[in-house]
Formats: C-alpha cells, sequence, structure tokens
C-alpha cells in the first residue's frame, strides 16, 4: 500500500477546510450578482435614455457594480440589517451604475436594481448652459415635486432640508458641465436606528435631470467611519514607505555583494510572469479606470489609449520592483538556506513544483480555517465586524471570470517581496528567525489596513499573524510551495462569487482557476527549456 505523504497536513488540511465551510455562512446582505447582469443592465439604461430623448448611439459605456458603503456599515455596526429588511427599504443597498459618455461632452448615469431591473434613479450631466436659470427657484421647486410624485412619493411626509442653486462643475475656460437647482427631502415616515431617507431631485434648464434616494446616517457614525479610514491610509502608507524600503535594499544588495554571487536572471521569469499577469489585470478593469475619464475633453481613441498605457505602466512598475527584490532575495537565500528557491533550469525543478502545487493546495485550505477561526473569535469576544465591499467584486471587472488573476499578482510579488526577501534581510543582520517572521509580516499586514473590517487595526493584527504563519511555512518548506498557497488562497475567496452569484460561464472560469496550480505541477516539466528536458531524461 502506497504511503500517503505529509499525513499532518492532509489533517490539518481537512480541518481547515470543515472549519471554513461551517464558519462561513451566508452574509445578511450578499454583495454580488443576483439576476441581472452588466450587459442586461446596460440595455435597460439605454431604453431608459431613450425613453427621455436622448441618444446613447456613438457614447461611451462603462457599469459598476456599486452600493452604499457608509448605509451599509452603518447597519453592520449597530445590529440593524434585520429591521432595514422589515421596514423596507426604498432602494436596495446594491445596485449597477451605468454611465454612457463622450469625453468634454454630456454624461448620463443611470441607476439600476441588480435583481429586477427597474431603474432606480438616474443624473444626466449637461454642458454649462446659460449664465441665468430659465426657471425661478419656486418654479424648479413645483417641477422637483412633481417628479417626486410620478415615482410615487407621498409629499407630505416630507421635510425639504436642501434648496438652491448647485454648484457650477465649469472649468477655468468656461465650458464644463452643470446643474440649476439641486433639492434634498427628508422623509419623516421612514427611519432605520437613527437613520433617515433622503430624496434628492436636481432641474436643469427647465427639466428634470436628477433623480435619487440616498441614506442619511447620524453624524457620529460619519465622523467614526472617516476616522477609521483615515487611520487606515495611514497605516497604508506606513506599508508603502516599509516597501519602497525593501525595494532600495534589494538594489544596495544586488550591487554590494560580490558580482559571482549576483545572478540577474534569478528573477527575470517570475518578473515577465507577473508583469503579464499585471497587465491583463490592469486591462481588465477598464469599467472602473473609464469613470475616471468622464468628462475629460479628450478624443475617445487618445483616452483610451492613455488609459491602457497608464495601467501598463503601474504594471511595469510593480513586476520591474519585484524582479529586483527576486535577485536581492536569491542572494540572501543562497547564503541562508540554499535549496529554498530552485531555477527553472535545475534539474529537479519539476518535481520540486509538483511537490510545491500539492503542498500549496493543502496549505491553504489551512490558512482558510485559521482566519475562519480568527474572525469568529473577534467576531464573537471582540466586537470585530466586516462591512459589505461593493466596488470589489467580479461584476466591476471587463471579464469576470479573470478576476482571479489577482490571486497570482499577490501569490508571486508579495511571497518574493515579503517572504524570500523580506525574511532574508531581517535575518542576516539581526540574527533573528522570530524577528525575520515578524517585521516582514507586520509590514505586509499595513498594506491591507483598508479592507472593510473594524476595527481598522483588526487586519492588521490578523495579517500579522497570518504572515507569520506563512514565513514559517516559507522556512520550513520552500517559496515554490507559498507562491501556490498563498495565490490557492486568494484563488478560493475570489471564486466564490463566480460559482455561486455567478453565470455558468463564471462558472466554468472558477474551476478553471481552481484547477489551475494542479495542473501548472503536473504539466511542469514542459515549462523547462528542452535542453534541460533532454539532459534530466538521458
Amino acid at each position: 500500500m502506497r504511503r500517503i505523504k505529509h499525513p499532518v497536513l492532509w489533517i490539518l488540511a481537512l480541518l481547515g477546510l470543515s472549519v471554513f465551510v461551517w464558519m462561513s455562512g451566508p452574509d445578511e446582505t450578499p454583495v454580488g450578482q443576483v439576476t441581472v447582469t452588466r450587459e442586461a443592465a446596460g440595455l435597460q439604461a439605454a431604453d431608459f435614455l431613450r425613453s427621455k430623448g436622448v441618444s446613447v448611439e456613438r457614447m461611451m459605456q462603462t457599469a459598476l457594480y456599486e452600493g452604499d458603503s457608509e448605509m451599509d456599515a452603518y447597519l453592520k455596526r449597530h445590529g440593524l440589517h434585520g429591521e432595514f429588511a422589515k421596514q423596507g427599504g426604498r432602494r436596495p443597498l446594491a445596485y449597477w451604475a451605468v454611465t454612457f459618455f463622450r469625453p468634454g461632452k454630456d454624461s448620463y448615469t443611470v441607476y439600476v436594481d441588480e435583481t429586477s431591473g427597474r431603474v432606480l434613479g438616474y443624473e444626466l450631466i449637461r454642458e454649462a448652459g446659460p449664465d441665468e436659470p430659465l426657471l425661478s427657484e419656486q418654479e424648479a421647486l413645483a417641477l422637483a415635486k412633481r417628479e417626486l410624485e410620478r415615482h410615487g412619493v407621498k409629499t407630505e411626509k416630507l421635510v425639504l432640508a436642501e434648496r438652491g442653486r448647485a454648484a457650477s462643475r465649469g472649468n477655468d475656460s468656461g465650458a464644463g458641465q452643470w446643474r440649476e437647482y439641486q433639492f434634498a427631502w427628508r422623509d419623516t415616515s421612514w427611519h432605520v436606528g437613527d437613520s433617515r431617507l433622503i430624496y434628492e431631485v436636481g432641474i436643469t434648464g427647465d427639466q428634470v435631470t436628477a433623480y435619487w434616494t440616498d441614506y442619511e446616517i447620524p453624524k457620529a457614525d460619519q465622523e467614526w467611519f472617516a476616522k477609521q479610514r483615515t487611520l487606515g491610509a495611514i497605516l497604508t502608507g506606513i506599508s508603502l514607505i516599509g516597501t519602497i524600503l525593501l525595494v532600495i535594499f534589494s538594489l544596495v544588495v544586488a550591487f554590494v555583494y560580490p558580482r559571482r554571487e549576483v545572478d540577474w536572471q534569478r528573477g527575470l521569469a517570475s518578473g515577465l510572469v507577473l508583469l503579464g499577469v499585471a497587465v491583463a489585470t490592469g486591462l481588465n478593469e477598464w469599467p472602473q479606470a473609464a469613470t475616471g475619464i468622464v468628462g475629460l475633453d479628450v478624443p475617445v481613441d487618445v483616452t483610451m489609449w492613455l488609459t491602457a498605457a497608464g495601467m501598463t505602466a503601474l504594471a511595469v512598475l510593480s513586476s520591474g520592483s519585484t524582479y529586483l527584490t527576486a535577485v536581492a532575495g536569491g542572494v540572501l537565500q543562497e547564503r541562508l538556506w540554499p535549496g529554498k528557491w530552485l531555477r527553472w533550469g535545475d534539474a529537479g525543478w519539476p518535481q520540486r513544483v509538483r511537490a510545491a502545487a500539492l503542498r500549496g493546495y493543502l496549505l491553504a485550505l489551512v490558512w482558510l480555517g485559521v482566519q475562519a477561526i480568527f474572525y469568529w473569535v473577534s467576531e464573537t469576544y471582540f466586537d470585530v465586524w466586516q462591512e459589505n465591499d461593493f466596488t470589489m467584486t467580479p461584476w466591476n471587472f471587463l471579464v469576470p471570470g479573470l478576476f482571479p488573476l489577482l490571486a497570482w499578482t499577490a501569490g508571486i510579488g508579495e511571497e518574493i517581496t515579503f517572504r524570500l526577501l523580506g525574511i532574508g534581510l531581517v535575518k542576516r543582520y539581526c540574527r533573528s528567525t522570530f524577528l525575520a517572521l515578524l517585521l516582514p509580516a507586520m509590514v505586509w499586514a499595513l498594506a491591507h489596513s483598508l479592507y472593510p473590517v473594524h476595527p481598522f487595526y483588526t487586519r492588521f493584527v490578523e495579517l500579522t499573524l497570518l504572515g507569520m504563519l506563512i514565513g514559517w511555512c516559507f522556512l520550513r518548506y520552500d517559496l515554490e510551495t507559498v507562491i501556490f498557497a498563498h495565490a490557492i488562497f486568494d484563488t478560493v475567496l475570489m471564486c466564490l462569487p463566480l460559482l455561486f452569484e455567478g453565470t455558468w460561464a463564471d462558472r466554468a472560469w472558477a474551476v478553471g482557476w481552481l484547477l489551475l496550480p494542479a495542473l501548472i505541477g503536473r504539466y511542469s516539466h514542459l515549462l523547462q527549456p528542452k535542453l534541460v528536458r533532454q539532459q534530466a531524461a538521458a
């Protein structure tokens, strides 16, 4: 009978999977595509604009899955999601925002319900018009009230909270986009906790050009969330400084150590792979990037080329820095732990990759279980809670099925930077294995401080502990193992919405991503140069 390799790791992996499945129950407000696809939302929005006499032909279009994250966070913080569901929100917390525009010209945004496809609201931003409005404020107010009544709103239960001329959106040359009047009413008949429902109507010329419902949370909560975001941004900035220092140290190591020890080809393959993945991921973020060019007075083709060039430049910068850290990390590992990272031309490289892929699956399941336990303990005993991130979903990518590419960006780049180089530097100059595990894990953890988990320091604590565990796995096994484990860990989390809330095509993508590490391990020998394969077979 063939003996099972890594029996203890197998047991821990099965326990980790069981804990992850058991503790990862359905969220109170699931974030993800339910019924209406991006394409369907776009068609619905286009039909709505045509009904208003707006032709969307020859316009650029982008659609983003958005949501009221602040209201969602308020409900989560105070345990009010159940009451919100009973009260019946006048609009869902998540929706599609479909925008049609010509650079430098009018733009039109229509908000579409993610489940029913009905239009929730709209915003038509026109080019700058005459200096004086066509309607008086009272006439505009009467027109806005009629728009509310057209949507079935009982105006007798509303209190006017904001009125008057809206701020101009023009630029220094006098051209731009504008809205003459903006009105907002507070609904006195609706509240969940201390939150309120707001109706907003905008007037341009003699037409209603905006209608929307919003949720208003107490000022104290607004200030608390703002403070959390500020502190998270500060910690993220500290991590960025730490990462830059690691890149600088990598240059110092590469040029100070004897030339015979520095192999400039060592990280070239991983750098090129990371570059390809980063470019593909950046281009896949086009729906999000397109929102940044609305209103720019630049030709469409120039805008698209400039956006693509900017994404590619960021990818080159990211992969280039990882390449430098790989070169320096390779020098340190040869001195500290020879054999922790094999060259792809080494005879035993395919066997190493095959074993690393298997261990990667097992370790990823262990880490998922550890993370689930951490959040169960922190939510049960330390009042930790998570808000939904409405923007970071597969549906905001051009091809949702390519969303898990991000897992490989993190798996390759972060493990080379924070484990190979980070642990190596601290171990080389501090002589302490504990500090070598702790300090790089802290810098890595700080980079995730803007994730929507409260209090803001929770992710720092979680990922410092997880980072130390990953570092231990690096020292216990090798770099290839933790790269696979990290990529698989993230892939599992990123594939969940594709599997449970996507189309059949999305599910097929997800299965493919989950099988990819196994296929890489199985056919790793084909990735080696032909000459090396021939020598290994001889």
